[in-house]
């Protein structure tokens, strides 16, 4: 018994060893167009049009984290249209599940023009933690735009996995250039959406919004960033020691016990 409970003591310790206590997880919405909520306190609006970098909030708390959102562009900056996005997404769609009651999707905003063609903007985020995992979900909808497809592509990053809405049109080419189309009308609710992303060695990643084929404009309405769980960490040398010597240990008492039974086995015709 001594040694049953003294292998318990050292597995217990290789356990506590390897285990980490995360903070918690938070998510956090940015409104492109800065159309007001009731709980605007508890998101933020950060845009081409208007202020273009600071810190995430986190939602539940309306604090801010210690992620930044730096936003870059080319072309011109046509503004922030409150109301010129299309109706709220239809209950039970992607859209709907991620950004209904948090953020307004109804407003866009809007960057380029007629010089140059096929704008982009890049969403760079910062303050990263090499031990967690990250997820960015956005949302696109100009109802007027029957004829253009919105964009994105994600880079600076380690890995990921594109796990944005189906019907979405993803391409991926290599890990550095992941493409994900939606139509600009997006009449099916669609999200474009990355998750598990482990940062680039310089701790942020970059998603970049845009239209190719000769498009003008950018229109996008609201993303939704969440950190996740942290990200799986390599052992100690020492968890490992620790394993193997209760590992050896158990072996060693299994043993005991078989010969102990052995001799037993054998004395007892001795002993009737």
């Amino acid at each position: 018994m001594r040694l049953r409970s003294i292998l318990s003591s050292t597995f217990a310790l290789a356990f506590a060893l390897s285990a980490t206590s995360a903070p918690a997880a938070f998510v956090a919405f940015n409104d492109f167009s800065g159309t007001p909520m009731t709980n605007n306190t508890q998101i933020v609006s950060y845009s081409v049009n208007g202020s273009a970098s600071g810190f995430l909030k986190n939602y539940a708390t309306g604090l801010n984290t210690s992620v930044t959102v730096s936003f870059a562009h080319t072309g011109n900056s046509n503004g922030n249209f409150p109301a010129l996005g299309g109706p709220a997404p239809v209950s039970g769609t992607d859209a709907y599940i991620l950004f209904n009651g948090f953020a307004n999707t109804v407003g866009i905003f809007d960057a380029g023009s007629t010089s140059p063609i096929n704008p982009n903007v890049t969403l760079t985020f910062t303050g990263l933690s090499s031990s967690k995992l990250y997820d960015i979900a956005l949302y696109n909808k100009y109802t007027a735009g029957t004829s253009r497809t919105d964009h994105t592509r994600i880079s600076d990053v380690t890995s990921f996995t594109n796990i944005s809405s189906v019907g979405a049109t993803v391409t991926t080419a290599s890990l550095t250039n992941d493409n994900t189309a939606i139509p600009s009308n997006n009449v099916n609710d669609l999200v474009h959406r990355y998750t598990n992303i482990v940062p680039g060695v310089d701790g942020d990643f970059v998603v970049t919004l845009y239209m190719p084929n000769s498009d003008f404009t950018v229109d996008f309405n609201v993303f939704r960033f969440e950190e996740l769980a942290d990200a799986p960490a390599v052992p100690e040398p020492s968890t490992f020691i620790l394993a193997a010597l209760g590992l050896a240990g158990l072996g060693l008492f299994a043993w005991r016990r078989r010969s102990r039974n052995s001799i037993q086995a054998k004395a007892r015709p001795y002993l009737s």
